[in-house]
């Protein structure tokens, strides 16, 4: 039979690892090659004209020449940037793996020689560890790696939970608050987990996708860089230049990189290298002297940023559970860029107990098998899931959930056949269980699935218990028949259950619509949520599209968008039932419904993103100075900073050829200029639109409250209530609402100011009212022709210009006593009519804004994982209907 073992993989930026449990889950088995070398670089490289390519050790020795091999691939996953692979174009996907296949051989290595009696051993299934706060679009990259690499991917673990798994394991330890600092090459993670009774629950997570040991290697280089060109060397890298300078830049890194190993051990290293030339030509002979002291001041400032990371983590547990940095019990080192002793020192300093006994219980963070921890628990883990029995003539695929051992009398035997030839079909079938030499004999059916399920089956007091399963068609045909051991086992309760909770979401997702005509966006699930999770929620159609769109953020990125179509016959503001859903593995799933009937739609990714271009960087800058403008003096000193601080890091990136970390800096400077635009205060200010209601108090003094059709207590509680809907829609960004109320106060103070005008002109003559009329009204046409040019409504400018054109004629007339005052009064009262129409067209939320087809939040509700129904803390009231200029808010 062959049987196929769970294997760990610590898929690196810069170094990669894996390793198996032995046969016995007793021992965790790290792949080795010739020379004792325990990890891989995560390195590619392909001779031109071939269709091999060449992993590892062998390509990472051919950094710094021509054609240059593909590392670091780890940060672009999840975008569209692609590695040039000597004239091959490849994804990021197909990169990793490429790498995932020379692990998985390496695998194979090994656990070949677990067989024995006719057993068989293969690597078929695999658990991959992920960065902590990789987004989603990257775990599902990463899944489809393990595809394209024959593996099936039972699990994405994040690898500082996979570094807890393996320090609790090796030390026995079954509970506990652990805080896992993990610092690779090109990621930070930092989590928090407690175990209770040998299971892991993530407490909290933070960290950078952009920070690591790369980080730290460029920094280096360009010191290095300095100090030849003080030598007088013609020294020009440039990671976006010509061959020549990415060369440089290369060869820069590969002794940085040396450099930054050297002085994990020594004060001081002494550099020579002679195998650079420079811009000019000339062969460079570097031999420097660099000192830990000045590494150190290079990198301190990013140490401290993983030190804040960790502090954010500590900050959500407490929210969430109330955790301190003075409960925490462990904190352990992963990673190899732990390896740095300023790493370690301030590590200590800020989170470990001191002499006052502040900080965690433990005096120093455990360093313990950094380069290796994250694939040996990632091999841990897997055990726990279980094993897969496939027959010789491989007909069908048993996989047994769990461990294959127990420390008590009886134990449950339960997992899923699964056909491997398409003649076969177990669904329906039985699978058999029974132990030779015993009148043992247990039968059940196999669901739809082909799941089975037996319980309290008695193991025997034995080292080992062999069962005999046999499986059966649905024609009661026999489909195969093998062996399955189990026995007893103190050391298997150490790798925990198969059923604790270990993928997490590090950023929530946030849902994209509509509330009151105001672009908002809501928590769909939270971050921290434990997956697999669902999220069901009621909308309301804003539009007759007969489209909806979903697009869903995870940090300032859409990773998806949700395309989909309603029944063209429900109408503007019909309910529509969604229900979304976010598996282990990061796949994302929707289900529609309306009036109880499901409807159709497609997940899509985002369009393609790139590198950003001076002009677009030029572009986001003057969006920033104009939305800028409506700020306060406070948010846009807040703001400048932020921005300032983005766009360096964009241009930073750039200079680095980091094009992934590029392309997230600039989403994250688009998601700055979001923010702004939906933190922005409400024009016109609170303060400006209460004292409009304040004035009309004092004019309703002024006529003594004779006012056709409103009595005092109507008008008193128009004041109150008005005042109260613009102080609850400026706190809750309202704007369309706030608009409103501003409109229905200024229309009140205009008609009482009118009837006091009226009053105090009432002995005018009709030609003194004409032409005050007449100049009044022509100048608020003018502004308002001004505002229909910059539409895109040509009928309402053409209304406008029509109505000038009338304005013009009927001045030119007046003036020249061509008409009297009664037809100038006439002809103004229909150009007022006309523009009032002209205006509700020219409305702001009457314009197109891109958004049609966003759902619309205004009385809808999430029902999800939060248990929280007002995620927003409290719903708008619905929108008050507008009246005309010229007339009251309760006329």
């Amino acid at each position: 039979m062959i049987l196929s073992k769970g294997i760990g993989i610590d898929l690196g930026t810069t170094n990669s690892a894996v390793a198996v449990m032995d046969p016995t889950n007793s021992e965790v088995i790290v792949h080795t090659d010739r020379v004792g070398r325990s990890t891989t670089p995560s390195c590619v490289w392909r001779a031109p004209d071939s269709d091999d390519f060449v992993v590892g050790h062998h390509a990472y020795q051919r950094r710094g020449a021509l054609p240059e091999p593909v590392r670091s691939v780890k940060r672009n996953m999840g975008s569209n940037v692609t590695s040039d692979l000597s004239g091959m174009e490849a994804s990021p996907t197909k990169v990793s793996s490429i790498i995932l296949k020379e692990l998985r051989s390496q695998a194979a290595e090994e656990v070949a020689a677990f067989g024995d009696d006719g057993v068989r051993y293969t690597v078929d299934r695999a658990i991959i560890t992920v960065p902590a706060y990789f987004e989603l679009p990257a775990i599902e990259a990463t899944r489809q790696a393990g595809q394209m690499a024959g593996l099936e991917v039972l699990e994405l673990l994040n690898e500082p939970t996979a570094g807890a798994i393996h320090y609790c394991w090796k030390h026995d330890i079954e509970e506990g608050l652990f805080l896992v600092y993990d610092l690779g090459g090109g990621t930070f993670d930092v989590s928090l987990l407690q175990r209770i009774a040998n299971e892991f629950s993530v407490l909290a997570i933070s960290g950078n996708n952009f920070l690591g040991g790369d980080n730290f290697d460029i920094a280096l280089g360009k010191l290095i860089a300095e100090k030849l060109a003080a030598d007088g060397y013609a020294i020009d890298p440039d990671a976006t230049g010509g061959p020549e300078q990415r060369l440089a830049f290369t060869q820069l890194l590969r002794l940085a990189e040396q450099v930054k190993i050297a002085l994990s051990g020594e004060e001081s290293y002494l550099l020579r290298d002679q195998s650079m030339a420079d811009a000019d030509g000339n062969r460079v002979i570097a031999e420097m002297v660099i000192e830990r002291a000045e590494f150190e001041e290079l990198i301190r400032e990013d140490v401290e940023e993983t030190i804040e990371h960790a502090r954010d983590a500590i900050s959500k547990a407490k929210e969430q559970a109330g955790i301190t940095l003075g409960d925490i019990d462990h904190v352990i080192l992963v990673g190899g860029s732990t390896h740095i002793p300023l790493v370690q020192s301030m590590v200590a300093d800020a989170l470990c107990s001191d002499e006052n006994g502040a900080g965690a219980q433990c005096p120093e963070p455990s360093l313990d098998d950094p380069e290796l921890a994250v694939a040996m628990g990632a091999a841990i883990r897997a055990a726990s899931l279980g094993i897969a029995i496939t027959d010789d003539e491989e007909t069908a695929c048993v996989s047994f959930r769990g461990l294959t051992a127990t420390d008590g009398p009886v134990r449950t035997i339960a997992g899923r056949v699964k056909s491997i030839d398409d003649r076969c079909q177990v669904a329906g079938g039985s699978i058999c269980l029974t132990a030779p030499g015993t009148d043992l004999f247990l039968e059940t059916k196999l669901d739809e699935h082909g799941s089975f399920c037996f319980e309290s089956v008695p193991v025997g007091e034995s080292e080992m218990n062999e069962f005999t399963v046999t499986v059966t068609d649905a024609n009661n045909q026999r489909v195969s028949t093998f062996e399955y051991k189990t026995g007893h086992g103190e050391a298997q309760r150490r790798l925990g259950s198969e059923d604790f909770g270990t993928a997490v979401l590090p950023m929530p997702l946030l849902l994209e619509g509509r509330e009151g005509g105001q672009l908002t966006q809501r928590v769909l699930l939270p971050e921290g949520e434990t997956l697999p999770a669902q999220a069901t929620f009621t909308f309301y159609l804003s539009d007759a599209s007969g489209m909806v769109r979903l697009p869903i953020y995870q940090g300032n990125r859409v990773i998806k968008e949700i395309i989909a179509e309603v029944p063209p016959t429900l109408s503007v503001g019909e309910p529509v039932l969604f229900q979304i859903e976010c598996d282990r593995q990061a796949r994302i799933t929707v289900d529609g419904r309306v009036g109880g009937e499901s409807f159709g739609g497609s997940i899509e990714a985002p369009s393609p993103e790139a590198p950003p271009t001076g002009d677009e960087i030029a572009a986001t800058r003057s969006r920033f100075e104009t939305l800028r403008i409506d700020l306060d003096s406070e948010q846009q000193e807040e703001f400048a900073e932020e921005f300032e601080r983005l766009v360096e890091e964009v241009q930073q990136a750039e200079g680095a050829g980091d094009s992934a970390m590029a392309i997230q800096r600039m989403a994250d400077v688009q998601g700055l200029l979001k923010r702004m635009e939906l933190e922005r205060p409400l024009r016109p200010p609170l303060e400006e639109t209460l004292a409009i209601i304040d004035r009309c108090e004092e004019l309703w003094e002024q006529v003594e409250g004779d006012v056709e059709g409103i009595d005092e207590p109507r008008f008193r509680e128009f004041c109150d209530n008005t005042r109260s809907d613009l102080a609850e829609a400026y706190r809750g960004r309202a704007e369309q609402q706030y608009q409103e109320r501003v409109e229905a106060a200024q229309v009140m103070a205009r008609y009482l100011t009118a009837l006091i005008e009226d009053d105090e002109g009432s002995d005018l003559s009709d030609e003194e009212r004409a032409g005050r009329v007449l100049g009044e009204l022509s100048e608020r046409t003018a502004g308002l022709t001004l505002l229909a040019m910059l539409s895109s409504d040509p009928d309402a400018g053409r209304q406008m210009e029509r109505a000038m054109e009338t304005l013009s004629e009927t001045r030119r007339e007046w003036d020249a006593g061509e008409i009297e005052a009664t037809e100038v009064l006439r002809r103004c009262q229909v150009v007022l009519n006309d523009t009032n129409r002209a205006l509700e067209r020219l409305r702001p939320d009457a314009e197109d804004d891109g958004t049609g087809g966003l759902v619309d939040f205004q009385t809808g509700s999430f029902d999800g994982s939060t248990g929280n129904n007002d995620l927003l803390g409290g719903g708008f009231k619905e929108g008050m209907g507008r009246r005309e200029n010229n007339n009251l808010p309760f006329a």
